[in-house]
């Protein structure tokens, strides 16, 4: 039997969510000296699931071509400076997974709000599932990598011992002037 975690909705109803545990290989991009794990007390910018100056999340996709396509869709078609990227083993987080269609019927979501470029419907969602004690992160669509999924996880999940670094090397991808995914021209 699964675990559930139960959410007050806006509108006043309680929804049980099933919870499972994630383990696997995710990667993110990142600057020479940048950690690719975060240590700061707030979020200095906004982004999907999280607001400017709230919790700080950790974001990983779950491909190499989805970590680029994320970092890249922030660029104009054929400027995307050098960046590196870090391979990232996470093990056993307690995830709310957003792929499940079950789970984003019961919150009241739909695939397509968590992949448009408004962002208020995610950090809304990011807010109360992050929120919770026992979730320690999100599994959800990528927005910029049609086929890709990302990994948000709350800060101290990603500092304590559930993440280690397995690699951080310079990337020479090239994009060829093009995007991925919904992005791509």
């Amino acid at each position: 039997m699964s675990e559930h975690v139960f959410f007050d909705l806006r509108s006043s109803v309680r929804v049980a969510v099933p919870l499972r545990r994630e383990t696997g290989d995710y990667w993110r991009h990142c600057d020479r000296e940048y950690n690719p794990m975060p240590t700061l007390d707030v979020a200095p910018a906004a982004g999907r699931y999280h607001t400017l100056g709230g919790a700080p999340v950790w974001y990983g996709a779950d491909s190499i071509e989805g970590a680029w396509a994320e970092y890249s869709k922030h660029f104009p078609i054929g400027v995307l400076p050098m960046r590196y990227l870090a391979h990232v083993h996470v093990r056993d987080v307690a995830v709310v997974d957003l792929i499940d269609q079950i789970t984003l019927d019961r919150l009241g979501y739909s695939r397509q709000q968590l992949t448009m470029s408004d962002y208020r419907s995610c950090q809304e969602l990011g807010e109360l599932l992050l929120g919770h004690q026992r979730v320690d992160g999100i599994l959800a669509p990528s927005a910029a990598y049609d086929s890709g999924r990302v990994l948000i996880l709350k800060r101290q999940s990603v500092i304590d011992s559930s993440c280690e670094v397995i690699e951080t090397s310079r990337s020479l991808h090239n994009l060829s002037g093009r995007g991925y995914g919904r992005d791509a021209a």
